[in-house]
């Protein structure tokens, strides 16, 4: 959410309540979102969307996550996305 090119910054507290009203407003439901977490603070996000994907993670993050890794290579979000 923070490098779209969005006029509002997005809080940390409210990055879940900002994914939802973006996906509601594009008609997409949660369970065809795909979020992609590298920083400790992405677990709210990664809990709020359908499919997650957590890169360099901590306990945390892997919890909230489908999927998670040292390293996101284009082919493996390529993978999970072929799959929503």
């Amino acid at each position: 959410l923070a490098g779209l090119g969005l006029d509002d910054v997005v809080s940390l507290r409210d990055v879940d309540e900002t994914l939802r009203t973006l996906a509601a407003d594009q008609d997409v439901p949660l369970t065809r979102v795909l979020a992609v977490g590298d920083a400790s603070d992405s677990s709210r996000l990664l809990a709020g969307a359908g499919t997650a994907i957590a890169v360099d993670t901590g306990a945390a993050r892997r919890a909230a996550a489908d999927s998670s890794g040292a390293t996101a290579f284009l082919e493996s979000v390529l993978y999970v996305l072929d799959r929503m």
